[in-house]
């Protein structure tokens, strides 16, 4: 062979390593449909809770549905819907075929997996899941016709913790040898710790808290993918508020504490991103004020939403004037029943200051319970100041007869211009202070647990 040819083949042989396109670089994933008729597939990608359309398509003659993702798709969790009831979760992760077998009119029951390790490992999950909430499901059904009580209530509730352990340790079984999946992570992300509590529930919360993140790998961006990150974070940010505990502020400082815990953490910083956004928005109108100027000072690229936010900015402004350690504002009490007096005239040694409204479901379902609060504290030098900003006065004289609420009340009929509802920035019902005599902010309580508590370290 001439050297011309050699020289010529050796290039042609480079070029097609080089310019041909590489099969395994996409993904194919296929169902196969026993079905009679023709459906349109639809192939989704989850962007958390939402999902996006990808792909679209009908099935040939053998009832196979397929699609070809490109190298450079997402990866994550996806669902083929097919007709107007069937649907099928999937994880695409560096697989380079994915493959599914089923019948329409079983299709979650006849489901198999032809090809795709990550799928196997998932829907096998899928399927203890679904056997356990159907156990969960008839048991429930049973102890509601049980008082707590009766022992055979407790054998149904043993019975509960029974099939939940049992669960627990065949997924733990089911995923042990599989750490280098995403099907691992995921499902470690969506299934909660397994925590034996005895009456204290607050302790089992924190030991909850400790082990959540545990086989969690959140520097894998494929999670964002998933509709259940952002659920996982605020379900652990939830284990934090212990009301029957801790004061408001209290729980401020604990939820900072749980959050850097997992921000300051191994995290990619989509993440991070993702989960600054979503507590920034979320606090921004809470009364969390130790949060969100947390986030605010810590995450300044990733807060610019509410920092640059007017209505927020003139809200911490006022709300900065409010804080525990400041003087509260002292005003002119013109009670529904006796003499008029100011903020500063009574002489409890703490005093309630309760903004309420007859038409907020909250309001009415505290009241009768602060109540309960000030007839256990009033010997100890406790009182409570209500303030109703209903604009009508017979739904507010009304409840106050029907609950007995002996207290100081009054009413701000136009409490949009009143100066103590502006002083007090009230833009939600309720919204308490706790003040003490010398007319010092003491604590901020969202709820009757909190004041109690307050009280009881404060008074006992």
């Amino acid at each position: 062979m001439k050297k011309k040819e050699v020289f010529r083949l050796i290039l042609l042989s480079l070029l097609s390593f080089f310019f041909t396109p590489n099969l395994q670089a996409q993904t194919l994933i296929e169902l196969s449909v026993n079905a009679p008729d023709s459906y349109t597939a639809k192939l989704k990608l989850f962007k958390g809770k939402e999902m996006v359309l990808v792909d679209s398509c009908k099935g040939n003659d053998a009832g196979i549905y397929q699609f070809s993702l490109p190298k450079n798709a997402e990866q994550g969790l996806y669902r083929i819907t097919i007709g107007k009831s069937n649907s099928l979760d999937l994880i695409v992760a560096n697989e380079s075929a994915i493959r599914f077998k089923t019948q329409i009119f079983a299709f979650e029951d006849s489901l198999k997996v032809i090809e795709s390790e990550e799928n196997k490992v998932y829907q096998s999950y899928l399927k203890l899941k679904r056997d356990t909430e159907q156990q969960f499901w008839l048991f429930e059904s049973l102890i509601k016709y049980y008082k707590p009580s009766d022992l055979f209530y407790q054998t149904l509730i043993n019975e509960q913790y029974s099939i939940k352990v049992k669960f627990y340790k065949e997924v733990e079984d089911l995923i042990k040898d599989k750490k280098q999946t995403f099907a691992y992570n995921y499902i470690n992300l969506e299934t909660k710790p397994l925590v034996l509590f005895e009456g204290d529930r607050c302790a089992a919360n924190f030991k909850m808290a400790d082990s959540w993140w545990n086989n969690v790998n959140l520097e894998d961006n494929r999670l964002l993918h998933t509709p259940d990150l952002l659920s996982k974070f605020w379900d652990y940010l939830e284990l934090a508020l212990c009301e029957d505990r801790y004061t408001m502020e209290e729980q401020d400082s604990i939820l900072v504490q749980f959050i850097s815990k997992v921000l300051e953490g191994f995290i990619s910083d989509s993440i991070q991103a993702k989960f600054v956004k979503s507590l920034s928005m979320g606090f921004s109108q809470s009364d969390y004020f130790g949060v969100v100027n947390y986030l605010m000072a810590k995450y300044p690229d990733y807060t610019t939403e509410i920092a640059d936010d007017p209505d927020l900015k003139a809200r911490l402004l006022i709300e900065q004037n409010l804080m525990p350690g400041k003087r509260a504002y002292n005003f002119k009490i013109k009670p529904v029943e006796g003499k008029r007096l100011k903020l500063s005239d009574i002489k409890a040694k703490y005093t309630l200051l309760v903004f309420w409204s007859v038409w907020c479901p909250h309001c009415i379902d505290a009241m009768p319970k602060i109540d309960e609060v000030y007839n256990e504290f009033k010997a100890d030098g406790f009182e409570v100041v209500a303030v109703n900003v209903d604009s009508e006065t017979k739904p507010f004289t009304d409840f106050v007869k029907q609950y007995n609420l002996n207290w100081i009340n009054m009413q701000v009929t136009s409490h949009s211009t009143d100066p103590i509802t502006i002083r007090y920035n009230v833009d939600e019902t309720p919204k308490m202070f706790l003040i003490d005599r010398d007319l010092n902010i003491v604590s901020r309580p969202q709820s009757f647990e909190q004041v109690q508590v307050t009280l009881n370290k404060l008074l006992k």
